[in-house]
């Protein structure tokens, strides 16, 4: 039976349950979820049978919490998983020590090579900046921008990188350079003594972070107010469609093939791409409206998730996103104002993936990556984006496939699991009462009592 008849099937049983259990009408035939085709995208379809059994307002609180008190949690889960990929990926699960060069002569990497998105363009001092980079002492990026203006900086005895507007990468002249030394603490250590203390120290993921990285990617409003060119952003979306493509794989497995862009996939690319750039997010649900937000309502949420308290942060959450979602929503129709709103939490729960894709491809990540791989293989073995993407075509599919995928999938089964456990209960209740009247009716019937008399015992 092809998969769109079975996902029809499972809707329409869940449909008819809620029917009997609330009296609700039934529902239609979901004709109009994009997830009813052979496509095997589960997240899609996972989030088509939430609006079944639940309201965007439950589900957006359900969002919210994650965000709050999960966060963390995921931030250690991701350095573990990342320990064992790169282990397991790029050195067989071999250890050596570092060679000598590293310390004393190090290695060149092009500012092209690590900063894919245009991120070290902004200045971290600016509104975006506040937005984009942390502290300059704790953050990696922050002190890579640094050493563009100061020539040299230091970082947290593990790195000394220097910058030269110009210096010789893979044997060739190139402009814009960065040369990478290790810490001679380290020499005499292994390649995993240097992994584990790297991954340890550094901040891959925080929460004002991320929620400013998925707002970006939904609107384009930090890149847009950063002057960020349109083939940066058009890069980030050819790194989400790739993505895409990854979750939808029927047979979990990766050829070059997934890394071409026919002509859909460059006409989406594109459009998408042109209206980021513009500061907009056109929602086809409702008439095509051009939806916009603001930048001093990010900048507000940005400074108050600085809290530590997490029951504030998760206030704070629920106060600023009502405010972005409502004002996003700015001259659309009435009528379409709820269909909105429901475009606006699942498209954002749906963002988790490309933001933290976001961070993981940050200088800062794609700087140690370029170290790494001159350590085990002598060579960093890319150029520019397209090629880093070819080259660790099996690093992005782990990523997705054994680490983000399953951790929204287990979040979305845990709504659905307990909303459908309700429905059951309720509909089991509604049956054993319709049971016992029956039982009732016919014990009367065979005494001869009418129900009438029954009512005045």
């Amino acid at each position: 039976m092809p998969i769109k008849n079975d996902k029809s099937s499972l809707l329409d049983e869940i449909s008819t349950l809620k029917t009997l259990s609330q009296g609700f009408p039934k529902l239609k035939k979901f004709l109009n979820f994009p997830s009813l085709n052979n496509s095997a995208n589960p997240l899609d379809f996972l989030l088509d049978l939430i609006k079944t059994l639940v309201g965007f307002d439950e589900f957006k609180n359900e969002t919210i919490r994650f965000l709050t008190y999960q966060v963390i949690p995921i931030e250690a889960q991701l350095k573990s998983f990342l320990k064992s990929l790169l282990k397991s990926l790029f050195s067989c699960n071999t250890d050596a020590l570092i060679p000598n060069d590293l310390f004393n002569v190090g290695v060149n990497i092009s500012i092209k090579q690590i900063d894919f998105f245009d991120m070290l363009k902004i200045d971290p001092l600016s509104d975006t900046g506040s937005m984009t980079y942390g502290s300059l002492q704790e953050d990696l990026n922050h002190v890579i921008y640094d050493s563009i203006q100061n020539g040299i900086s230091t970082w947290k005895d593990l790195l000394e990188i220097t910058f030269s507007t110009f210096g010789i990468v893979d044997g060739e002249q190139t402009n814009n350079v960065f040369t990478i030394k290790i810490d001679s603490f380290y020499e005499g250590k292994t390649i995993n003594d240097f992994i584990n203390d790297f991954i340890d120290k550094i901040q891959i993921i925080t929460l004002p972070f991320l929620i400013n990285r998925i707002f970006d990617n939904m609107f384009g409003v930090i890149s847009m107010n950063s002057n960020r060119s349109k083939e940066s952003i058009q890069r980030e979306e050819e790194l989400f469609s790739l993505v895409d493509k990854v979750i939808d794989l029927p047979d979990l497995l990766i050829n070059d093939s997934y890394f071409e862009f026919d002509e859909k996939d460059l006409s989406n690319i594109t459009e998408k791409s042109n209206s980021r750039y513009n500061g907009i997010r056109n929602l086809m649900d409702c008439n095509n409206f051009e939806s916009k937000i603001e930048i001093e309502d990010l900048l507000a949420l940005n400074e108050e998730l600085q809290s530590p308290i997490l029951i504030e942060i998760e206030k704070t959450i629920t106060n600023r996103f009502e405010i972005i979602a409502i004002n996003s929503l700015n001259g659309v129709e009435e009528i379409n104002k709820d269909r909105g709103l429901l475009n606006f939490y699942f498209s954002f729960f749906k963002g988790i993936i490309y933001g933290i894709f976001n961070l993981l491809l940050s200088p800062k990540l794609i700087l140690f990556f370029s170290v790494y791989y001159k350590i085990v293989s002598n060579s960093v073995g890319f150029t520019n984006f397209k090629e880093f993407l070819t080259v660790n075509k099996a690093f992005i599919e782990k990523i997705v496939i054994d680490f983000l995928l399953p951790l929204l999938i287990k979040f979305l089964l845990k709504i659905i699991i307990r909303e459908l456990t309700k429905l059951i209960a309720k509909d089991q209740i509604e049956r054993q009462k319709e049971r016992y009247s029956n039982f009732q009716k016919q014990l009367l019937s065979l005494l001869g009592i009418s129900d009438d008399i029954l009512k005045l015992l």
